[in-house]
């Protein structure tokens, strides 16, 4: 049986720079179908049988790009054939290999991590997400809405009823908390007064503030359109055709000139004055879009893509600009990534390996290695009887 399995893996291997070969061509098989699409929303068109050929291409480099022995890989899954996990890795989180404060939510509720890697227990949240300074998070108990601080004090709370969830609290001066509540979506000041309904019939998604633009608001309807409102006077600014797809995210960039838009089945990018699509791409064969998360800078999207046909998962870099995706695979490895997080200041990528039980820390740029740390489940679930759950990591905030 272990030779089996060993003669199927040995079978799986790639050449080494097949990876990145697969990527270049990739990012000419969406070229071509773009000159071959030009809607303004090709994803909601039926393409012609020339796009549908470039998708098959493109579907076809998918499989190929998750292969782990790509030249640009960091480590390849410690260097076992099919086992979760960097060999060698720290018995547990030391430290965060460069500045900030995670916010980690688990079952026994929301944690803060600082750089040196000691932690602190906010609370029983099951909801969290950081302000703009990371001074406090607006985090969800029960029927409430509360803002607490670094040592876990509420600071203010709002009942309401349906249950508050996917708080997000405005970027700049951070005066402004929005938050999903059954069906409505409402904004709150950052004081915690004057709680009001901003809009009805709402999908729940977390909304996204719109960066260097006080107060704007995308949001996703019931109906499938993504809008942007005015959240002081109510009033609309945009609104478009949603994907085709059920969304799981959506991000400004830091200037707010593009909102992304992504789901486990693909992702586009909108032109934040009009909502007019820039570019789109879909998920290749089995595979599927686990987390993204755009760069501090806004230059580039970080996609943790899971194959299910293969059990692998990679994550990759794709850059925002342009009209193709420029991409490049930072790591890869054997299981599922459950998340990805960007350091502050840009130059590392948290990398959630759920299947190994591991934070790994992998490097945007070429020349130092991944550092990676074992038993996270458990450092977040101390006290619990069984086995502990792998926690999500909420953000990654700020630069001390």
């Amino acid at each position: 049986m272990r030779e089996r399995l060993l003669e199927r893996e040995l079978r799986e291997l790639r050449a080494p720079g097949e990876g990145e070969a697969a990527l270049r061509a990739w990012e000419v098989a969406a070229a071509a179908f773009d000159d071959l699409e030009p809607a303004p929303h090709p994803a909601r068109r039926r393409p012609p049988r020339g796009a549908a050929l470039a998708l098959a291409a493109l579907s076809c480099t998918t499989a190929l790009a998750i292969s782990p022995a790509g030249a640009t890989i960091a480590r390849w899954v410690g260097h076992g054939f099919s086992t979760p996990g960097v060999k060698h890795a720290r018995p547990a989180l030391a430290s965060l290999p460069t500045g900030g404060r995670l916010l980690v939510l688990s079952r026994d509720g929301a944690w803060m991590v600082r750089q040196d890697g000691s932690k602190r227990l906010l609370g029983p949240y099951r909801d969290a997400v950081w302000s703009p300074h990371g001074l406090f998070a607006a985090a969800v108990r029960g029927d409430e809405l509360v803002a607490v601080d670094q040592l876990g004090h509420v600071r203010w709370s709002v009942t309401r009823l349906p249950r508050p969830e996917l708080p997000s609290w405005s970027p700049g001066n951070g005066f402004r908390v929005a938050y999903v509540s059954g069906e409505s979506l409402r904004v709150v000041a950052g004081d915690g007064t004057g709680d009001r309904l901003l809009a009805r019939l709402v999908y729940p998604l977390r909304p996204a503030w719109r960066p260097g633009h006080p107060y704007q608001l995308a949001y996703l309807t019931g109906g499938g359109r993504v809008r942007v409102v005015d959240a002081d006077s109510r009033r609309p600014l945009w609104s478009a055709p949603g994907p085709s797809y059920p969304p799981s995210w959506l991000e400004w960039t830091p200037a707010g000139g593009r909102l992304l838009v992504a789901g486990t089945r693909g992702l586009e990018l909108l032109d934040g004055r009009t909502g007019a699509a820039l570019k789109s791409l879909g998920r290749g064969g089995t595979s599927h879009f686990q987390d993204v998360e755009l760069s501090p800078d806004g230059r580039t999207i970080a996609l943790a893509r899971y194959d299910a046909a293969a059990a692998r998962s990679e994550l990759m870099l794709l850059s925002t600009g342009g009209r193709g995706w420029r991409a490049r695979q930072v790591f890869a490895g054997a299981g599922r990534f459950s998340a990805v997080r960007w350091s502050p200041d840009g130059r590392w990528l948290l990398v959630s390996w759920r299947d190994a039980n591991q934070w790994v820390f992998v490097p945007v740029s070429r020349g130092r290695g991944v550092v990676a740390s074992n038993g996270i489940a458990r450092a977040y679930e101390p006290d619990r009887r069984g086995p502990a759950a792998f926690p999500r990591v909420g953000g990654w905030c700020c630069g001390r």
